[in-house]
């Protein structure tokens, strides 16, 4: 940021980053926390870079990243629960995974190469117009990609 663009407050950055104009779907979760919180998790992200240089060691890094998320997203105690999801019926895995038919669902917009689903009739959309344009895609009717199990990696 140079001198002739305007400031912003803590608030203003730690919510870029969830569709924002520092866009980072891996520190979105910034936008739920408090000032105070989002303050000191930086604060500890810089000390563990510091300790990374001298250790060569980044795994407390994606831990304390992996902790906060759950922190920030994790809802109030005793708040009224906005979701609902069933806990069963599951069916118990009897074969081994290499012998089994096995589906995946997902909102990451894969395909297979030469089969784009075009979304808003737009071809080879980049990640930025879909972040852009997210309003309208949690408005949309959801599309399925079939991705066979051929599929080279």
């Amino acid at each position: 940021m140079d001198s002739s663009d305007q400031s912003e407050t803590f608030a203003e950055f730690r919510t870029s980053f969830s569709y924002g104009s520092r866009n980072d779907l891996n520190f979105k979760f910034l936008k739920a926390m408090s000032d105070d919180d989002a303050a000191s998790f930086l604060q500890l992200v810089l000390d563990l870079i510091g300790d990374a240089y001298d250790t060569g060691d980044v795994a407390p890094l994606i831990a304390a990243a992996y902790d906060a998320q759950i922190a920030a997203y994790a809802p109030d105690p005793g708040a009224v629960a906005t979701y609902s999801y069933d806990d069963g019926p599951f069916v118990p895995v009897t074969r081994a995974l290499a012998e089994s038919r096995v589906g995946l669902l997902s909102s990451s917009g894969h395909f297979v190469d030469g089969d784009d689903p075009k979304p808003f009739e737009v071809e080879d959309m980049s990640q930025e117009e879909a972040m852009r344009r997210i309003g309208e895609f949690l408005r949309a009717t959801p599309s399925l990609s079939e991705i066979p199990s051929d599929t080279p990696v």
